[in-house]
């Protein structure tokens, strides 16, 4: 995990994530085999994650196990990150030895929330806990109040004609 920098105050978006089947995957796994093929996976998709976020001026602010919780300054840099990860996540050579990739669902809410201690309170984070619950592995989803969602619908995060795609750099 990269180390938590200065962190966003006042409106954030979050970016939360979490890989899918991930607490199966270790059930699976409980008896020892296959446990190195686990951490090297996990470890992999940290380092995506890491970097993704660090090339969209995010800040990681807590893991829990394989789950992110990041937090963005726009809601641009929040979906750039999202898309630029989930295309790295998609591109990754897994191993032969892997049944299933690893695919990560992400959720996506702006809204304010209280800093503290490089760590956020606020209603904000639990709406975005829920939207990432709806999800599936290598679905982005994000609320409606995002201004993510005027992005999306090709209107921009201030209401201009488009979106800077040059801003994920994993678009192809």
């Amino acid at each position: 995990m990269t180390s938590v920098m200065s962190i966003p105050s006042g409106t954030v978006t979050f970016l939360f994530t979490d890989i899918e089947g991930s607490a199966r995957a270790c059930e699976e796994n409980q008896s020892g085999r296959g446990q190195s093929g686990l951490a090297r996976r996990l470890a992999r998709h940290n380092a995506i994650l890491d970097e993704a976020t660090a090339q969209n001026s995010g800040s990681v602010f807590k893991t829990i196990g394989d789950a992110y919780c990041l937090a963005f300054g726009t809601a641009d840099d929040a979906l750039a990150t999202a898309i630029d990860a989930q295309f790295a996540l998609a591109e990754e050579d897994w191993g032969c030895g892997v049944v299933r990739p690893v695919r990560v669902r992400m959720g996506l809410h702006t809204g304010p929330a209280q800093a503290q201690e490089g760590d956020y309170y606020g209603p904000a984070l639990n709406r975005t806990a829920r939207i990432l619950a709806t999800g599936h592995g290598g679905q982005v989803l994000c609320s409606g109040l995002a201004p993510i969602y005027r992005t999306v619908m090709g209107l921009g995060a201030d209401g201009a004609d488009g979106w800077d795609a040059s801003k994920a750099t994993g678009l192809r």
